[in-house]
């Protein structure tokens, strides 16, 4: 951290150094050349500053290319406005004035690219921003206060130009600075140290150059060094994203890269589990399935009883039920959460009810909506099926209500209920229970449904005998009320 630390106090003494240059020349040599060395000396950073930004642009992508779009901008601006800096300190008397007025103003629109990349940036960026980041506003804090001194002490007000240029530079220090107390801690802080570095330097430039101005003097050290300083600060950040391959990060796409992938792991585990299932499935169940089919036929052979072929057309059936149940563990797996819709509960029910009329009495009630999909009718077939098939009860009822965000399904019956042990552990795979127990899948389906609705499913006892089985679905009004509070 240490090394760290003292290589980059090493890196910013040296930037004053190379920025110190054209003074140090001309002090040597003489005094009159100071400048055309600055000049000379500015001018070479810009244009080298100009080709890096445009190799970003040219062999980037996303942010880091809008970045090199809005350096590059500002580049040839400032490339623009040496140019005329030059007619300036010659002075042809036809265009002096009107090059005047032009140069200043491309002077001060310089300024704007890199500020509507960084307002940008901090507008994604801006849900990570702290009390602790805040804390960096001191900077422009300083700039101001020292920007307030200056000016103060001038004997006349500054250019209207001049103001403007200073006024966008403070706003730039203030985002850059925010931006620099949001990435602090990550790789990517040299890049916002070298783009404030730039726009604070720009702004003593700005105010150093009103002060000439003020005083009528000619281009003095103080406007050449704070652009040189500038220009330097720049250049290194934009050397050190071009040759170091330094990422621009942005910590929205990377919170959201990161759900993506929890998604995706949560997804491949519960694919990984479901195939264990299906694995099981086929090579224990299906296969004894299979075998005591086998077995009826050769009995069957053997002794001509016609009981034997209807065990055997049993026992191929419930192959049947054991494919269809792996048929719906793919579909769970397979399917897009994207996919849910609005669906009506009372609808459903009503379509797989007309299944089992004829076995028991079914009471249905009420009414509700849930987001959900075509899983939803496996999951009220499931709980029915169970009800009819293993409670022992005549009558079933299915109650159906509404609370605020969520759709309540209550599938009750007044049979045999469920033993404690096996209560707490009911939704596991495999678990069966009763003389008639099926596959040990039906309720494992239903648990795996409701969680990919997001919604939740437990069981109760009914008074006085029975089972309820509660499920809990998410309505669409979560969404209307995502909606609502969402531009809020």
């Amino acid at each position: 951290m240490l090394i760290t630390i003292m290589k980059k106090v090493v890196t910013v003494l040296l930037l004053f150094l190379v920025a110190l240059t054209p003074y140090i020349l001309s002090e040597l040599v003489s005094s009159n050349l100071f400048e055309p060395f600055s000049l000379t000396y500015g001018a070479l950073f810009t244009i080298l500053a100009l080709v890096i930004s445009a190799a970003i642009f040219v062999n980037s992508h996303g942010e880091k290319k809008l970045f090199g779009l809005c350096s590059l901008t500002l580049l040839t601006l400032l490339t623009l406005n040496m140019i005329f800096v030059s007619y300036d300190i010659v002075g042809f008397p036809l265009t002096f004035e009107y090059l005047k007025e032009i140069y200043e103003s491309i002077f001060v629109a310089s300024t704007i690219p890199l500020l509507i990349f960084g307002f940008q940036k901090l507008l994604k960026d801006s849900k990570f921003l702290k009390p602790s980041v805040l804390t960096f506003l001191s900077i422009p804090a300083a700039v101001i206060l020292v920007g307030y001194l200056a000016i103060t002490e001038m004997p006349c007000e500054i250019r209207e130009s001049n103001q403007i240029g200073v006024v966008l530079c403070l706003v730039s220090v203030a985002v850059y600075s925010l931006l620099l107390g949001i990435y602090a801690n990550h790789e990517s802080s040299s890049y916002w140290i070298s783009v404030l570095g730039y726009y604070v330097f720009f702004c003593f430039g700005f105010i150093s150059l009103s002060k000439a101005q003020c005083l009528k003097e000619p281009i003095s050290a103080y406007p050449a060094l704070f652009y040189n300083l500038s220009i330097v600060s720049l250049t290194s950040g934009l050397y050190a994203i071009y040759k170091e391959n330094l990422i621009i990060l942005s910590l929205g796409e990377l919170e959201e890269q990161k759900r993506r992938y929890e998604e995706l792991y949560y997804h491949l585990k519960e694919l990984k589990d479901v195939l264990g299932t299906i694995n099981k499935m086929l090579r224990h169940d299906i296969l004894n399935k299979l075998q005591i089919v086998l077995s009826y036929i050769e009995l069957y052979q053997e002794n001509r009883n016609s009981e034997l072929l209807e065990k055997a057309k049993e026992a191929v059936k419930d192959c049947g039920i054991y494919i269809e149940k792996i048929r719906e563990l793919e579909k769970i797996v397979t399917s897009e959460k994207s996919s849910l819709k609005v669906m009506v509960v009372r609808e459903v029910v009503e379509d797989i009810v007309r299944k089992y009329e004829d076995k028991v009495k079914i009471n249905v009630n009420g009414n509700c909506t849930a987001l959900a999909d075509e899983g939803l009718y496996s999951i009220v077939e499931n709980l029915l099926s169970n009800a009819v098939k293993h409670s022992g009860s005549d009558i079933v009822s299915i109650a159906l209500a509404e609370f605020d965000d969520e759709c309540e399904i209550r599938v009750s019956d007044y049979g045999r209920g469920i033993p404690a042990e096996i209560k707490s552990k009911i939704f596991e795979e495999g678990i069966k229970y009763g003389p008639s127990s099926g596959s040990g899948l039906g309720l494992y389906i239903v648990k795996k449904l409701v969680e990919r609705y997001n919604g939740r499913v437990w069981v109760e006892d009914n008074k006085p005998a029975g089972t309820v089985f509660v499920v809990r679905l998410k309505s669409p009004k979560v969404k209307e009320n995502q909606m609502m509070k969402g531009p809020l």
